[in-house]
């Protein structure tokens, strides 16, 4: 089997071969990996517990439905174990991987060559080759080595039509989340999502973080299973403890990283569109792509094999030659979108072997400023988190949106979506405070600016932040215990409800559960603080008491997101 990343028989400096994520692997998931060490004399798990339940949280589905594999490649080998198919349909040029999961099984191949004229696209010439003696169906999106991604109109009616033959279909989304962000939301906008596509019974879909998460040598792969009762039964024949201890707290961590791989997803899309015209002006014949790779075609075949025999040896440059394709031959390269340094370094090396004229140096596009009216900035942003989140498949609770998107429109960080902790009815009981005259009561003086005081003041309620006070310092100072325990001290006895907004101080969240444990109730606790030192902790202290609570798990926060969320529950009041 030939595949591209050979670096064990070759010296490589640049890899074009692979098509992973040129970003590399995110600091949330290379922490994990790190963690992981001191668990490495134990079995991992052989349920996969924690990674199948944030797959299922992540992507809105049952745990049941969920398989955890050794990579992609080990789901296509189980899946014909399995199902143990008779004949099956490929769509050529593909992904090698699924003709040798076949023929593993002595299944028949039925070939259907996508046309070049056609940019090697999936059209809808394929529907008179969905015959009913085809027991499985192998589709991508996007397609490799093309990168085209399949268009979701056409894939819907190809479900329908072997849904009605007993056809199984596997489809491969390995470099879905790595497409133009605009081509996944074409999916979107046809409904489908993972969610929804579990509801094809004759469906099964294989990922990985593989390409999203540059994690090739880690090997986590994933699918979805309508039906549970195959999963159950594709599960049987895969080994056990096929997910190392290491990863599995990869695969947790990076679940979460939705928005990460969104973010790189739109600067590939810029990084292609410079690359893919630069090769052109070198003599090459480059096909449109949706996906993080490009296809391309030199003239001539010995020439592109010597060409590519000099940018490995002379630059230390690996692309990934084509001949092992079915319906390509050696002329044919697939290039993966580096960092603009690495694709810089690419063309000129090309220009240098074929006396091409040396290209403009790849550089970062500039943005195009988007004309807004100043009344509009706000919900234009808003509109935009919302498409973002639906691009990242989260599925957001309407009850707790205005406090979610009001705290990534301040920060700009999609973490929140999933960090954010709410206690049962959270919104509705800080609102009913509100309205009720309650006070807020804040750790910094920041905090107290942000926080809307004209909207709260309308209820009755006012702001308060005791740091400053001089009595609060010297009694501080007096007793060896920080400003912000005696301000909770002070606050405490306030003769009212108080909803406490704290975005700085670790402290001040153990003085309250102190004073919870003295007798002293805090009506609502928004806590938020952001740094090192015990701020995990005196969050999860405040989430194990009977306490409404809005808190932000982990380290992230801030006096700005406190203020955030108090401001979110304002205007959702103001907007009812």
């Amino acid at each position: 089997m030939k595949h591209g990343g050979d670096r064990y028989r070759n010296e490589i400096k640049y890899d074009f071969s692979v098509n992973t994520n040129p970003f590399g692997i995110p600091n949330r998931v290379h922490a994990a990996l790190a963690d992981a060490i001191s668990q490495a004399q134990y079995y991992p798990d052989p349920e996969h517990e924690k990674l199948t339940h944030a797959l299922a949280k992540r992507y809105a589905v049952k745990p049941e439905q969920i398989l955890c594999a050794n990579g992609a490649s080990e789901l296509f080998t189980s899946i014909a174990l399995t199902l143990r198919p008779k004949k099956a349909l490929l769509t050529m040029p593909c992904f090698s991987g699924y003709e040798r999961s076949l023929k593993a099984v002595s299944c028949e191949i039925v070939q259907y060559n996508l046309a070049e004229a056609d940019g090697f696209c999936l059209t809808s010439a394929v529907l008179e080759q969905l015959t009913d003696d085809l027991d499985i169906i192998y589709l991508a999106c996007p397609n490799n080595p093309n990168g085209s991604m399949l268009n979701p109109d056409l894939f819907l009616e190809i479900i329908e039509i072997a849904k009605k033959n007993q056809t199984m279909v596997v489809l491969d989304l390995c470099f879905f989340e790595l497409m133009d962000p605009k081509c996944q939301q074409e999916w979107m906008d046809c409904h489908l999502r993972i969610c929804d596509l579990v509801n094809h019974s004759n469906l099964m879909i294989v990922n990985a973080f593989t390409k999203t998460l540059a994690l090739a040598g880690v090997r986590i792969g994933y699918g979805f299973v309508g039906n549970p009762e195959l999963a159950d039964r594709i599960r049987m024949s895969m080994p056990e403890w096929n997910n190392s201890i290491f990863a599995q707290a990869a695969g947790i961590a990076a679940v979460h990283e939705g928005a990460y791989v969104l973010q790189c997803a739109s600067e590939i899309t810029k990084w292609k569109a410079n690359l893919r015209r630069s090769l052109s002006n070198l003599g090459a014949k480059v096909y449109d792509s949706d996906a993080n790779f490009l296809l391309m075609k030199w003239p001539d075949e010995k020439q592109a094999a010597e060409m590519a025999e000099r940018l490995l040896n002379e630059y230390g440059i690996l692309i990934r030659n084509c001949d092992s394709f079915q319906g390509l031959s050696g002329a044919y390269w697939r290039i993966a979108i580096r960092q603009p340094k690495e694709n810089a370094l690419l063309l000129n090396a090309l220009g240098e072997i074929t006396n091409g004229r040396i290209h403009e140096k790849i550089t970062y596009e500039q943005n195009k400023i988007e004309h807004v009216l100043p009344q509009d900035i706000e919900s234009t942003s808003m509109a935009t988190i919302r498409k973002e989140l639906q691009l990242m498949n989260y599925q957001l609770d309407e009850t707790l949106a205005p406090v979610i998107l009001r705290c990534i429109h301040t920060s700009a960080d999609f973490e929140y979506a999933d960090t954010l902790c709410f206690s049962d009815n959270a919104i509705r009981i800080a609102q009913d405070l509100i309205r009720k005259g309650a006070d807020i009561v804040t750790d910094t003086n920041m905090g107290l600016s942000g926080i809307n005081k004209k909207e709260l003041a309308k209820y009755g309620g006012c702001v308060h932040c005791f740091m400053a006070e001089e009595s609060v310092s010297a009694e501080a100072k007096k007793r060896g215990l920080t400003r912000a325990t005696v301000s909770m001290e002070h606050a405490a006895a306030i003769d009212k409800p108080i909803i406490f907004a704290i975005g700085n101080a670790p402290t001040a969240l153990i003085a309250l559960r102190g004073l919870y444990e003295k007798g002293y109730r805090p009506a609502f606790i928004i806590g938020v603080p952001v740094g090192f030192v015990n701020v995990v902790a005196s969050k999860e202290m405040i989430m194990e008491t009977d306490i409404p609570y809005i808190v932000n798990r982990g380290r992230k926060g801030g006096s700005n997101v406190a203020a955030a969320i108090c401001n979110a529950l304002l205007y959702d009041m103001r907007d009812q």
